[in-house]
């Protein structure tokens, strides 16, 4: 159960990240960081962006309401220090209530984050994810 939580979160961050710039998450936004592979080769409209943006900020906010200043700060440093996503999360060691409360959010928000997308565009980011879930072979 821990293990498809910190999943579904670490997925669900991948859709947000692009789209991150609170103290808290600031780590995760630099330029210098490479774009985000589920959302790599999707053109969005104007609406569509506007719509995201709204979907995060929501999602954002309702986070932060639930993690601790402690919680924030362990997140920004596992992520300062290069770690991914999924290992940034579980730093946190959240509470049973905190991980019920994330994934009803994180459930809600990819919901919103899906149905704001064309059927396309969902598409290739499931196939951005599978090539990335694929192991990398070794070149030659």
């Amino acid at each position: 159960m821990k293990l498809k939580l910190i999943s579904m979160l670490a997925g669900a961050v991948v859709f947000f990240v692009p789209f991150t710039s609170s103290a808290a998450f600031a780590q995760t936004n630099s330029p210098s960081a490479p774009a985000s592979s589920g959302l790599m080769g999707i053109e969005l409209t104007p609406q569509q962006k506007t719509k995201i943006e709204q979907i995060r900020s929501n999602t954002r906010s309702q986070i932060e309401n639930i993690l601790t200043a402690e919680q924030k700060n362990k997140f920004k440093a596992a992520v300062g220090q290069g770690q991914d996503m999924r290992r940034a999360f579980a730093a946190m060691n959240l509470s049973d209530q905190q991980k019920t409360q994330l994934q009803g959010i994180f459930q809600s928000a990819a919901s919103q984050f899906s149905a704001t997308l064309t059927q396309e565009q969902r598409q290739t980011i499931m196939e951005n994810m599978r090539s990335r879930q694929q192991p990398q072979q070794n070149p030659k």
